[in-house]
């Protein structure tokens, strides 16, 4: 994430992806690049007028009406048309922006969306692609084999084939149990508007467990984000006991879809990603 010389070209890919795709995503835009200014440790970008998705989130009902082009865009367009640019950007350009959090995406001055902040981009390989796509099929459906049968064919778990599809009836225990207590969780954040399951989870895409500071003193029942840490160790664990190696860019898709959970709970609740037709199904 400090070879400015790489974000720079992170950033042309994008650029590039959203005039190969044009009309689609006229309303995304991302800053153009000074590249005759720029060098491996000063990057010269245009600058963008607007608001963060965080200030946005945090905004007024006022504040929101005048980033949407005077009302024409609603809340849930918006996050809509940033998953599906996002989504459309893995597909099309083999690589992912992977820090897509509420302070990268910005609300324009003029209406359109702007990413920004690409020093952090995944790469996806076909075989993860593919097991993703089987993944994300699904967990919707509980259907847990299929889910462990997924990162089995991702290669997420290490031994010979025998010991791997040995695994698929204790891995989709492990799944759905996880799931069930990832649910809860999220649903105890959005109750007590506590914002830390990015936090931690995101650490598994770094390797490690890092804390996510202390919850509001206002939290006397279960501790949320001794919870959230309590689930991302327990990974960890499960990780050792059945020999899980997720490969990089699995864990940069989960940390990010995470992010877009986040965003659709509090911006466009009544939304459904896997159901409605406006949402672009390529990883959903």
């Amino acid at each position: 994430e400090t070879d400015l010389e790489q974000e720079a070209r992170n950033v042309e890919t994008f650029r590039e992806f959203l005039a190969k795709t044009s009309p689609a995503f006229d309303g995304v835009t991302t800053p153009k690049i000074y590249a005759r200014l720029s060098t491996k440790k000063v990057l010269v970008m245009e600058e963008l007028k607007g608001i963060s998705l965080m200030q946005y989130l945090d905004g007024d009902d006022f504040t929101r009406r005048k980033y949407n082009r005077n009302g024409a865009r609603t809340t849930e367009s918006l996050i809509i048309e940033a998953l599906n640019a996002w989504i459309a950007s893995v597909g099309v350009c083999g690589n992912f922006h992977a820090d897509v959090h509420a302070g990268n995406l910005f609300v324009l001055d003029n209406g359109m969306l702007a990413f920004i902040d690409f020093g952090s981009v995944g790469e996806i390989s076909p075989k993860t692609k593919r097991s993703l796509e089987d993944l994300a099929r699904c967990l919707p459906m509980n259907d847990w084999r299929g889910a462990a049968r997924a990162l089995v064919g991702m290669g997420a778990i290490m031994g010979t084939d025998a010991e791997a599809y040995a695994m698929i009836d204790p891995l989709a225990r492990d799944l759905q149990d996880l799931t069930e207590r990832v649910d809860s969780l999220v649903q105890d954040m959005i109750l007590m508007d506590v914002n830390v399951t990015t936090a931690s989870i995101g650490a598994i895409a770094e390797g490690g467990v890092s804390a996510a500071g202390m919850p509001p003193p206002q939290l006397n029942s279960l501790d949320i984000a001794e919870r959230a840490n309590r689930l991302v160790l327990d990974v960890v664990d499960i990780g050792e006991k059945r020999g899980l190696r997720f490969p990089r860019e699995f864990a940069l898709l989960i940390k990010q879809m995470l992010y877009f959970d986040r965003f659709v709970q509090e911006l466009a609740p009544e939304l459904d990603v896997f159901t409605d037709d406006r949402v672009n199904k390529q990883l959903t």
